[in-house]
């Protein structure tokens, strides 16, 4: 899927997850901020958590986030990490990868199980076009499994269209 819209966000924000189950004189709050170094074993097992639930290639290590200090949090290669984090749990990630001088895609967009449906992937969606935006970048890609139907039509919502299908062994 491509895409050359962004949205305008700013680096931290916070919503209002829906969700039944909370009270309402208690809203939760859910914000998007840079991830840090301290935070790779929790994303990893974000990571791991996608594999088990089949979200991921058999074949994808995960090696991006094996060294997420080079990959993502370097200034000098406008790349970016970002965490969704709830009661400072994190429940979500999204990431930016230079591909190019003036391509990025988005990579690792994951949310936990149980703040799925919530706008917590918009959020993150929002933060990582808006750091695209902010860099000048013209085309934003990203790849998504066709069986995720819920992420394809956000992703849609984003401006985002398909552009390709390919095989994975």
């Amino acid at each position: 899927m491509n895409s050359g819209a962004s949205n305008p966000s700013s680096s931290q924000r916070s919503q209002t997850p829906s969700t039944a189950a909370q009270p309402a004189a208690e809203p939760s709050i859910v914000t998007i901020e840079m991830a840090s170094i301290n935070d790779q074993v929790i994303l990893q097992q974000l990571f791991e958590a996608a594999q088990l639930e089949g979200h991921t290639h058999a074949g994808d290590t995960g090696s991006d986030l094996t060294e997420i200090e080079t990959t993502y949090l370097d200034n000098e290669t406008n790349s970016g990490l970002w965490v969704a984090k709830h009661q400072e749990q994190i429940v979500g990630m999204i990431g930016v990868q230079l591909k190019g001088d003036d391509q990025a895609e988005v990579r690792r967009l994951r949310v936990r199980k149980d703040f799925r449906r919530k706008g917590v992937g918009t959020m993150l969606m929002e933060q990582a076009l808006s750091h695209c935006s902010s860099r000048g970048f013209l085309k934003v890609s990203l790849d998504v499994r066709i069986e995720r139907g819920p992420a394809i039509s956000m992703f849609n919502k984003f401006g985002f269209s398909h552009a390709r299908t390919r095989d994975i062994d």
